[in-house]
């Protein structure tokens, strides 16, 4: 994958051309979804080291980070997400989990990230849940969409996040 992100590179791919087929590819990602988190590092480390500011980068990182526990990394790579993107509600959340699991999460901070979302639209009602807005049956209700796939989406998504809120209240069981 390095080899690749070089040759690119060295082709005279500027950073956005490379990255956007770098997305569509989605090579580092699938390492990822393979298990492969080490790989998957190194690769999102050389996408960083030929584009510092490339959002998505940091994202996916961070996420690989969180998944492997080292949440106070994953905390600092979805902070230089969420600077690129502060409309983005899942990066904002994403930020959330891995500041509140590396002990080091602030709800003032959430506050303060969410002022800059609609919070009407989905995943809106997480962010209220984490914010104390809203209830967890309200979550869900509003996970319900009128497209079959679209719903399963979502309901994924929030028992997702209903799980770490879970996590986060010290309830494992």
């Amino acid at each position: 994958m390095a080899l690749i992100l070089g040759l690119i590179f060295a082709l005279g791919g500027a950073p956005s051309a490379w990255a956007d087929g770098l997305e569509e590819a989605n090579a580092w990602y699938a390492e990822q979804n393979k298990g492969n988190h080490g790989l998957a590092i190194r690769d999102y480390d050389e996408a960083r080291r030929l584009d510092p500011d490339h959002g998505d980068t940091h994202t996916r990182r961070g996420r690989t980070h969180f998944y492997l526990a080292r949440f106070a990394k994953a905390a600092a790579d979805l902070g230089h997400a969420v600077d690129a993107s502060p409309e983005s509600h899942y990066k904002v959340l994403w930020l959330y989990l891995a500041e509140a699991r590396s002990g080091n999460g602030s709800q003032a901070a959430l506050e303060r990230n969410a002022k800059k979302l609609d919070l009407g639209e989905w995943p809106g009602p997480v962010v209220r849940l984490y914010l104390g807005d809203t209830s967890k049956d309200s979550v869900l209700a509003a996970a319900r969409d009128s497209g079959p796939q679209r719903q399963k989406e979502k309901q994924c998504e929030a028992y997702f996040y209903l799980g770490q809120l879970a996590l986060l209240d010290g309830n494992t069981g």
